[in-house]
């Protein structure tokens, strides 16, 4: 991960000098290189980060959904149901007395909305999961590739097992009007999501 960006991130959203930054920045990059992690990794904030900078011309650029995108995923354990609120909870911590009380509320919020129960209506949060969701909408070889990666992660489960939670997030993404909020990723990424979706779940029903 670029710890430069991250820094330069941080100390414009707050009051910390650059060796805080560079703590902070330590800490998450730790938690990123955490055992078991194969898809929650650096490499998936990276390709977010990319993907958010594509979407900047046309959608604009904001620390609060940046913020949420580096720190989404920080605290992440398979088959754990808080992932996102732990996640939240340890931005809240680390941003306590250096960000604006305001914008740690809305980024925690943002961070929350990657849960992906139900789509996001804050013009922010929609960015943060649409992001967060650009993967589906990738090559099929690069959608295989994350979908073994997140295998890997849940290892202590059957390939029934698998299937049949997986098989129901995707699913439920199916059965939304659109997977995408914004119309610059709908426009890039849902019929091929569609497509990557379908077919994996043409394999878990092998």
């Amino acid at each position: 991960m670029d710890k430069n960006r991250f820094c330069q991130l941080w100390k414009r959203c707050s009051t910390a000098d650059e060796r805080a930054a560079t703590a902070v920045f330590a800490e998450l990059a730790a938690h990123y290189q955490g055992a078991n992690r194969y898809y929650h990794t650096g490499a998936h904030i990276e390709d977010c980060l990319s993907r958010l900078d594509l979407a900047a011309a046309e959608l604009g650029q904001s620390d609060s959904v940046e913020l949420a995108i580096w720190c989404h995923d920080v605290i992440y354990a398979a088959g754990v149901a808080d992932n996102e609120q732990r996640s939240a909870d340890w931005f809240a911590e680390k941003a306590s007395g250096l960000l604006a009380p305001r914008l740690i509320q809305q980024v925690a919020g943002y961070i929350m909305s990657t849960t992906h129960g139900a789509p996001p209506v804050d013009e922010g949060a929609k960015l943060v999961v649409d992001v967060d969701l650009s993967g589906l909408g990738m090559e099929d070889q690069f959608f295989r590739r994350d979908g073994d990666n997140i295998r890997k992660e849940f290892a202590h489960l059957s390939d029934a097992e698998f299937a049949r939670g997986q098989g129901a997030f995707l699913r439920a993404l199916l059965d939304r009007e659109r997977i995408y909020a914004t119309d610059f990723f709908y426009a890039l990424c849902e019929t091929r999501a569609r497509e990557n979706i379908h077919r994996a779940l043409a394999r878990y029903a092998e």
